[in-house]
């Protein structure tokens, strides 16, 4: 999965998540102040992640500069991935 993070500044930033076992784990996102979950998402995806206190928590799609989905999330935004075995990895909070 690739995120583009825009939190209220110019900068974006890719990432990319691989899981040792699954090729393709289900990768979900969402905010740390809230209950909203974005996803699932596959290993290649492109998504652009914005944040903050004032906007509604939402995924929608996307044909911008190759993303597949915006999202919006309340607080920090915590990914995690669940495997083909249902195994959900520990949430990491995307920087």
């Amino acid at each position: 999965m690739k995120f583009i993070h825009s939190a209220n500044t110019s900068k974006a930033g890719h990432n990319h998540y691989r899981h040792p076992c699954d090729p393709d784990p289900l990768i979900h996102l969402k905010g740390n102040a809230g209950n909203f979950v974005a996803g699932p998402f596959h290993n290649g995806d492109q998504v652009e992640i914005a944040h903050g206190p004032s906007l509604i928590p939402r995924q929608a799609p996307s044909t911008f500069g190759g993303n597949i989905a915006t999202i919006q999330l309340n607080g920090d935004a915590l990914l995690w991935a669940v495997d083909s075995s249902g195994n959900a990895s520990t949430p990491i909070k995307c920087k």
